[in-house]
């Protein structure tokens, strides 16, 4: 069957349990949505830090380069933000690449993360590594 008939939807509930700094009482969602060969990824958080700019990015398979940016989420003065994000499936994960996870972050610091699919351990692997790296910059200083 041709993927431009297809069709699904997700809902993924992102948790402060792989947050790597305090962040109040931060809470957030996303949905994916694919229909056809385009797919919506809609992402809300809620009591963020008002009128904040977090940065949207999928965890990936791609060893070079884990993370895909998506873009800029901005918050209010009640510290809500919703944006979307309209991608192909090319884009996402036409070559190969699978998706993994989603991150909200404010600079390098991730605030929310969940998975995609299934728990498999790469949100953790990443702040592993990204731990990892701190510490090497510091040693190195």
């Amino acid at each position: 069957m041709s993927s431009s008939l297809s069709y699904s939807r997700k809902f993924i509930i992102l948790k402060k349990e792989y947050a790597t700094v305090k962040a109040g009482n931060i809470k957030g969602h996303c949905k994916i949505e694919r229909r056809g060969p385009k797919v919506f990824l809609t992402v809300n958080v809620e009591n963020g830090s008002l009128e904040t700019i977090y940065n949207v990015a999928l965890i990936s398979n791609d060893k070079q380069a884990p993370i895909i940016s998506l873009g800029k989420l901005f918050t209010d003065e009640m510290g809500k933000g919703k944006e979307e994000y309209i991608l192909t499936e090319r884009e996402l994960g036409g070559s190969g690449l699978d998706t993994k996870g989603i991150l909200i972050m404010e600079d390098k610091d991730i605030l929310l993360a969940g998975y995609i699919d299934k728990e498999d351990g790469s949100i953790e692997g990443y702040i592993s590594n990204l731990a990892l790296g701190t510490e090497m910059e510091k040693t190195e200083e």
